[in-house]
């Protein structure tokens, strides 16, 4: 039975135009033409049809092959990108911790420091204090 490539496309659940491109691309010629109004409709017969049908299932099985090993690819270059920023992530982590535990020593270090010059002046205040006379105050 002779179809037109509105049926072909409709069949193969694909846009018409994908069908007439391949028409086209393939010089793939109608076996008759009719007559409606004012346009002619092309007509193929099921040779034609079937040509047609393996053409765009193999076309589409390509691209998606084609597809799959361009996504592949895409997605083995983030990854790769990813462990890169990973990696440069988790040394510049462990450079902050270095210098977060290098400010912590130098913290201690001035609290230990304060504290000991704290205690100095305490001690210098007792020895002013105990050296100082008063006149009022009996010795």
């Amino acid at each position: 039975m002779n179809k037109s490539i509105r049926e072909i496309a409709e069949e193969l659940n694909v846009d018409k135009q994908k069908v007439y491109r391949f028409i086209k691309k393939n010089h793939i010629n109608e076996v008759h033409q009719n007559h409606i109004k004012t346009t002619s409709v092309k007509q193929y017969d099921e040779a034609v049809q079937k040509q047609i049908k393996q053409g765009i299932f193999k076309n589409e099985a390509h691209q998606k092959s084609h597809h799959e090993a361009h996504q592949n690819h895409i997605n083995d270059v983030v990854l790769d990108v990813v462990l890169k920023q990973s990696e440069m992530l988790k040394k510049e982590l462990e450079e902050k911790n270095k210098q977060i535990n290098e400010l912590q020593k130098l913290l201690d270090q001035e609290q230990q420091l304060r504290m000991a010059e704290h205690q100095r002046v305490l001690q210098l205040e007792e020895k002013n204090d105990s050296k100082k006379k008063f006149w009022w105050k009996k010795t």
